[in-house]
């Protein structure tokens, strides 16, 4: 009757099988942590733990990302408080107004609070009064966008963050701004 043959029987008389077997155990458990954080990076979304899809602002480094939520928190404040004066000083002029298909500059401050109703609509304040506008920030070479796109604001000097662009989608008020 010839001996039963056991896996420690086998490492016994053939030390390579033991070494291969702990190349393929290790090997395997190095596959599996792989997978696990490949998952793991999947399912967290992208935005710097903000918990949104679309944030980019994040990538761009903590200062800007500070300095850039701040201004948007100091502009929504002025238009929760409908301070059409503060907002006016927010922006970089000529401001461009898009509605549906045109674009309409606004050259100065005084235009600008002409037209405030027609341009800080209900849409635009749903955004900029939105707290998740602050933490889906989008950031792009071109600045950040508020929301679906509709306001626009870069740094233009160094810490030194301004609105350049509105986009009220089909006209919200009548089709055109008063000079």
């Amino acid at each position: 009757m010839q001996p039963v043959a056991t896996c420690a029987n086998r490492e016994r008389q053939f030390p390579e099988v033991r070494d291969v077997s702990n190349r393929v155990r290790i090997l395997s458990v190095v596959l599996f942590l792989g997978f696990s954080v490949a998952l793991h990076a999947q399912a967290v979304p992208s935005g710097g733990g903000s918990g949104c899809p679309g944030d980019t602002v994040d990538r761009m480094g903590e200062e800007i990302a500070k300095q850039s939520r701040a201004f948007l928190g100091k502009l929504s404040k002025a238009v929760q408080e409908d301070d059409k004066k503060r907002v006016a000083s927010m922006l970089h002029y000529p401001v461009n107004v898009h509605i549906a298909d045109k674009t309409f500059p606004v050259h100065n401050p005084e235009e600008f609070m002409l037209n405030y109703g027609r341009i800080v609509n209900r849409s635009v304040k749903a955004k900029l009064l939105d707290e998740k506008s602050s933490r889906c920030l989008f950031s792009s070479p071109e600045g950040f966008m508020v929301g679906d796109g509709e306001v626009w604001f870069k740094e233009f000097s160094p810490g030194v963050f301004k609105v350049f662009t509105f986009n009220l989608g089909d006209s919200p008020n009548g089709d055109a701004l008063k000079p």
